[in-house]
């Protein structure tokens, strides 16, 4: 409903009444509040919770969107170091993941990412995305792409 504060207000309840044992299950809340803040515009927020969730698991269909999410807020920071390893990371992560959807989603994010800095390899990585999403006929991801080539 667009109601940023009680998303966050409802989504850190959840979180802090995990139990820290759960790693996975906090990463994800985390994941789902760091979307919240970066769609809210606090990049800031949601690079500190996508790093946070990637020292919780080794999953990757946890780790990949962290990966994605933080480039993206990494981008708008101007963070173009930090880019350049979490593109990096993608790109290692995507290629053993065995997740062809995450795969495809972190790689359009990273290209996206890449394009708001102007890395050259934001073409390579939306190519790859492209693929995998027209291969697994990901439509999501494929209109993400689409919003990329713009």
């Amino acid at each position: 409903a667009g109601d940023v504060e009680t998303a966050l207000a409802h989504g850190w309840i959840a979180f802090r009444e995990t139990a820290l044992e759960a790693t996975d299950a906090r990463a994800e809340m985390l994941l789902n509040l760091a979307d919240v803040v970066r769609q809210a515009g606090e990049h800031r927020a949601a690079l500190g919770a996508c790093l946070t969730a990637l020292e919780l698991t080794d999953t990757p269909r946890l780790r990949l969107p962290a990966l994605g999410t933080a480039a993206l807020a990494a981008a708008q920071l101007g963070e173009g170091k930090l880019l350049a390893f979490l593109v990096r990371e993608v790109k290692r992560a995507a290629g053993r993941s065995g997740q062809p959807f995450e795969n495809a989603r972190a790689l359009v994010e990273v290209a996206d990412a890449c394009a708001t800095l102007g890395f050259p390899e934001a073409g390579e990585l939306l190519q790859r995305a492209e693929s995998l999403a027209q291969s697994g006929r990901f439509h999501e991801v494929s209109a993400l792409a689409e919003r990329v080539h713009r």
